[in-house]
């Protein structure tokens, strides 16, 4: 709708892709025939793309004929929003009861393809032996029920904290209670939010080296990369 309005005003239109007909989604996608033809004349129509990640644009134009010329832009935050809150977060780490402790922490939507269930089950039979160690997961999804489970078998309630959905604005605190995170998978052209989101607050992550997550992050430098 946007394009075609834009070229019957005869106004430049520039767009953002972050999503797209061909590539697996968390949401499910009907009429993908449709979508992509669709989608085929909104790239070669509108007058410029900005792509979240070099991946996506190599993708993009494998997969299409023609597509407006393009830029790469990774994802971002308002450094303002995502900034460190250390007498907020200090006092956080001391009602969870966790103080004393090293965290770990994951923030964002328990789905599969962020590995999070995948992760915490291999984590689980050796958590014990790192008293010190806790893991602050924030958020809510799918896999959320299973995790608990998982929790509850290996009885780690005191080192795995689950807080469930917390208020948007809540959550730089709970960023900047942890000592790093971990991001257990992501996708091939995705530009994570979550990884921002805690380079903002100064909490470094340990992500997946996928090439979009390899463009941002500095291994060893501004976070932790694994195969």
């Amino acid at each position: 709708g946007g394009v075609f309005n834009a070229k019957r005003s005869g106004i430049p239109i520039v767009i953002e892709i972050n999503d797209s007909a061909i590539v697996e989604r968390a949401r499910p996608l009907f009429f993908q025939k449709l979508a992509r033809k669709i989608e085929s004349w909104v790239f070669t129509n509108c007058d410029g793309i900005v792509f979240i990640s070099e991946n996506f644009r190599k993708t993009i134009e494998s997969y299409y004929d023609e597509v407006a010329s393009s830029v790469v832009c990774p994802n971002a935050v308002n450094s303002n929003d995502f900034s460190p809150v250390k007498d907020r977060s200090a006092a956080l780490r001391k009602d969870l009861g966790i103080s004393d402790k090293v965290i770990c922490g994951f923030v964002g939507s328990f789905i599969y393809w962020h590995g999070i269930d995948r992760f915490i089950n291999d984590i689980a039979p050796k958590l014990k032996a790192y008293p010190h160690l806790v893991l602050l997961l924030i958020g809510d999804g799918d896999t959320y029920d299973r995790i608990k489970s998982i929790v509850h078998d290996y009885k780690l309630d005191d080192q795995i904290v689950m807080t469930g959905r917390v208020p948007h604005e809540k959550v730089r605190a709970y960023i900047g209670a942890m000592d790093f995170g971990i991001l257990p998978d992501s996708n091939e052209y995705g530009s994570p939010m979550k990884l921002f989101e805690m380079m903002g607050i100064g909490v470094p992550l340990v992500s997946p080296d996928f090439d979009p997550i390899m463009e941002v992050v500095d291994d060893g430098d501004t976070g932790w990369l694994f195969p």
